[in-house]
């Protein structure tokens, strides 16, 4: 349990401003998708589902500096 509180943690310990805004919208975007989920056709439970896929696919993808992706201003310079 102290592994999943020192994770969680350590997620929201951003190194920059935009990091800590880019982590909130992703936060958000969960939340409204369990919304979405919880109040469509799907019951609670395949909405928590939907929500653990999102959380691991978030997870895996939450490193934009490892990212391939150019920044905005690199492309412009460029």
């Amino acid at each position: 349990m102290a592994q999943i509180v020192k994770s969680i943690s350590s997620f929201f310990e951003a190194s920059d401003f935009s990091k800590l805004v880019y982590r909130s919208l992703i936060i958000l975007s969960g939340l409204m998708l369990l919304f979405f989920l919880g109040t469509t056709e799907y019951n609670f439970g395949q909405a928590v589902l939907y929500m653990f896929i999102w959380l691991i696919l978030v997870l895996t993808l939450d490193s934009p500096e490892k990212s391939t992706l150019k920044p905005f201003e690199e492309i412009i310079i460029e």
